[in-house]
């Protein structure tokens, strides 16, 4: 992904997934931008129809300067997918930990059941996925979009999502993202803090 921003807009190219509303390139107004995250990673555009857009954290300076200059809502929501995720990762929680995260998608209205299922879906792409990657921090929305959709050649196909099913999912998944929204008041005016500069840099 290469994200080229000016005072309007932005323009996103090599973007990877299909069902996006850019793909395989394409150009969001800033009119059309509801809120913004700077500490997600990847960064997070979220768009007035529902659709969380990404930016490679590596751009992470300019996107910085960008939305301060474009007085975008700062909204940092609960990350639902991370929650989802999270038996997922290559790390181990104790029973109270599970239920403990069980009860935070409750809170933000996914019950129970619907979080077990969801993982159900998912298990056997993110297994193969993070078989890869081996992460023990963070799987997110941009993880199981990127599992769902390819792996590795020498892994089975059988996980991955194709065409109509992969388009439902997509947009199933946004909205799910958002769940956490309702519960985060919007920041319109928050303070940024600037990014620490890479570490040897001068």
């Amino acid at each position: 992904m290469k994200a080229t921003f000016d005072s309007s807009g932005i323009l996103i190219s090599q973007y990877p997934f299909p069902p996006a509303s850019i793909y395989p390139h394409g150009r969001i107004e800033c009119s059309a931008i509801r809120d913004v995250d700077p500490s997600a990673g990847p960064l997070e555009i979220r768009t007035r129809n529902g659709e969380t857009l990404f930016v490679s954290a590596e751009q992470s300076y300019v996107f910085h300067d960008w939305i301060t200059n474009s007085q975008l809502p700062v909204v940092r929501r609960v990350d639902a997918w991370a929650l989802i995720l999270e038996p997922f990762l290559d790390t181990e929680f104790t029973p109270e930990q599970q239920e403990q995260t069980l009860a935070a998608l409750g809170d933000i209205g996914i019950p129970r059941t619907d979080a077990m299922r969801i993982r159900r879906s998912v298990e056997r792409a993110m297994l193969a996925y993070n078989f890869v990657h081996w992460d023990w921090v963070h799987l997110g929305l941009f993880d199981v979009l990127t599992a769902t959709r390819q792996g590795p050649s020498w892994l089975a196909l059988s996980h991955r999502l194709f065409r109509k099913r992969y388009n439902d999912f997509y947009w199933s998944a946004m909205e799910m993202a958002d769940r956490g929204r309702n519960v985060i008041a919007e920041m319109a005016t928050e303070q940024l803090r600037e990014p620490e500069p890479p570490s040897g840099s001068n």
